[in-house]
């Protein structure tokens, strides 16, 4: 059962775990205006029902969507079994290289004013020659510049430390000395911080070299600020950070150098796109072919069947007309049109332009017995509406074949219809309270002749349609 696998899956995907192959599916609209859905007895969203509905019910009336044109292809190829996962795939990648070549396309009639703008950035950008984090160094050197004649200072107060008169570090390695040729326990501890001073003083020494670069009085803090200036103002211009400058430049060139090269990259993409039309032109072509075949023996099984349904003159084809390029789909490159003509001597024309509603409903019924449908049940909403007692009659026995192999549920005032059901249910709508109910009640042997009768000679039941009520019903029991 393949609709129940779909089923299981959309219900899986949603976290549902289904036990067996039982499905039940329970709503309730309260006076207050909850809706609360169930399945198997487990809360649905209504979103997920209507995923999961589509593979289990299909509803049909005078005006189904079977006999709206645009849906002819579709139904065509459920009867013919064709498979257009091909076809359908070669569309997609003839449709995805279109779009590639379009978008090349576009960017060549736009490329020459974009490669004015590209060159103008380029120059612009390579003139300013942006270095990576520039501004964060800028930054410490315009700070280092306002302070320079402070690390001036201190980088002659640390050199004063071992000139002289001081000379404080000769001393400290005297003090050492002493304190090492001393064996108490205050000597040592004199001696190691002694040590550490001679350790801070070697530290700070070193640190005149990177004092003395940070105090070059040849920085000019005037020029800082100008090129600090200049990297924010076209980082501003391009909607960027200044750190973000440097790769700015190498995306323009990139560009540049593409749009230079998009010519032979047009080359290309219109051959691509040449080779999949091509493709998707032959795949089209062999399904039509196929499509041809099967129209013909659908033509001949539907007028059988229409005969049957009391349509002795149907005439029946499938029309089709080549498209042009633009309306071309995974569908292939032809529309497919059922025709019919149901009295002699009349051209056959568009289904939904000359049939009547009976005949419409005839011809729906008898398209549904041909094409195959996973639905495990159909509803049919007074197809039998205008038409006699001997085609509904056949109408029934159509549904009744139809039923050994799905559920038919039929809504019918038709007693010819009626008889051919296995089951009956009574709908009748009561107002109570001011409020207005319906009710369905299954019916019991006597209750079906009861309303079969009822439907055959109106508000009074006489003794011979009570007969004939039971005589339909051993009639189409035996079908």
């Amino acid at each position: 059962m393949a609709y129940l696998k779909k089923v299981c899956h959309l219900l899986k995907d949603h976290g549902f775990v289904l036990e067996g192959t039982d499905l039940i599916i329970r709503r309730i609209l309260t006076r207050a205006g909850r809706n609360q859905i169930f399945v198997n007895d487990i809360p649905l969203s209504l979103n997920l029902l209507n995923q999961i509905t589509p593979h289990l019910i299909d509803v049909h009336g005078q005006f189904d969507q079977i006999l709206v044109n645009q849906n002819h292809i579709h139904y065509l190829d459920q009867f013919s079994g064709i498979d257009k996962s091909v076809l359908s795939e070669s569309f997609l990648a003839w449709k995805q290289s279109e779009k590639e070549l379009r978008s090349a396309e576009e960017k060549e009639t736009n490329k020459e004013e974009r490669l004015i703008v590209l060159r103008a950035h380029i120059e612009s950008l390579q003139k300013l020659n942006p270095q990576n984090n520039e501004e964060e160094g800028l930054l410490r050197k315009k700070e280092a510049a306002k302070s320079s004649q402070k690390i001036t200072d201190l980088k002659e107060k640390i050199y004063a430390l071992s000139q002289e008169p001081v000379k404080i570090e000769k001393r400290v390695r005297e003090i050492f000395s002493i304190a090492s040729a001393l064996n108490i326990k205050e000597a040592e501890k004199i001696k190691d911080t002694s040590e550490l001073i001679s350790a801070n003083l070697m530290d700070l020494e070193a640190e005149i070299s990177t004092l003395e670069s940070l105090s070059d009085g040849s920085i000019d803090i005037n020029q800082i600020e100008g090129r600090i200036f200049s990297l924010r103002e076209a980082a501003r211009t391009h909607r960027v950070e200044t750190n973000e400058l440097p790769g700015l430049l190498e995306q323009f060139k990139a560009e540049e150098g593409a749009l230079n090269r998009n010519q032979d990259q047009l080359q290309k993409l219109r051959k691509n796109w040449e080779k999949y039309k091509d493709i998707f032109e032959k795949e089209a072509s062999a399904i039509h072919e196929k499509r041809q075949a099967s129209s013909k023996k659908l033509s001949a099984e539907l007028q059988k069947k229409l005969q049957a349904l009391k349509l002795p003159h149907a005439c029946f084809h499938v029309h089709f007309a080549r498209l042009e390029a633009p309306q071309w789909s995974e569908h292939g490159t032809y529309k497919a049109t059922f025709q019919v003509s149901t009295n002699p001597g009349i051209k056959p024309d568009d289904l939904l332009k000359v049939a009547s509603g009976g005949e419409r409903s005839r011809i729906m019924l008898a398209l549904k017995t041909l094409i195959n449908t996973e639905k495990p049940t159909l509803v049919f909403d007074e197809i039998d509406s205008g038409l006699g007692g001997e085609v509904s009659a056949s109408m029934g026995d159509m549904l009744k074949k139809l039923s050994k192999n799905m559920q038919i549920l039929s809504i019918t005032h038709s007693p010819q219809l009626s008889a051919c059901a296995d089951h009956h249910f009574f709908v009748q709508k009561t107002v109570k309270n001011e409020a207005t109910h319906t009710v369905v009640t299954p019916l019991t042997e006597d209750q079906r002749i009861k309303e079969i009768s009822r439907m055959l000679s109106g508000k009074t039941i006489t003794q011979a349609a009570t007969e004939a009520a039971r005589a339909l019903l051993a009639d189409k029991a035996s079908v």
